[in-house]
């Protein structure tokens, strides 16, 4: 197994010893140098080749899969007041939206 990690955001302690630990970041698809985190991960022309027909699979996967958006609420007080306002139409047993008028 192979994960991608963070070099400052993960901890070595408790990772299995059969997964092999890879510092990357999702800008490497582009096949660029990329100056992050005060280091430089190398430009590489084999994550842009992989990089752009995934990317375009997934383009084209949408209309195979679709994926519906999440509804939009107009809140009463716009955002001046939306995580207090939010947080009234959460249902208190369940933790999800209720249907409720706002």
């Amino acid at each position: 197994m192979i994960a991608v990690i963070r070099l400052r955001a993960w901890n070595k302690e408790g990772v299995r010893p059969d997964v092999t630990l890879l510092y990357g970041v999702v800008w490497q698809g582009f096949g660029r140098k990329i100056l992050f985190n005060g280091g430089t991960i190398p430009a590489s022309p084999s994550w842009r080749r992989f990089s752009v027909p995934f990317y375009e699979w997934m383009s084209k996967a949408l209309s195979h899969w679709p994926i519906s958006p999440n509804p939009v609420r107009l809140m009463p007080e716009s955002l001046s007041k939306v995580a207090e306002d939010g947080f009234t139409l959460l249902d208190s047993a369940s933790g999800r939206v209720a249907d409720k008028k706002s």
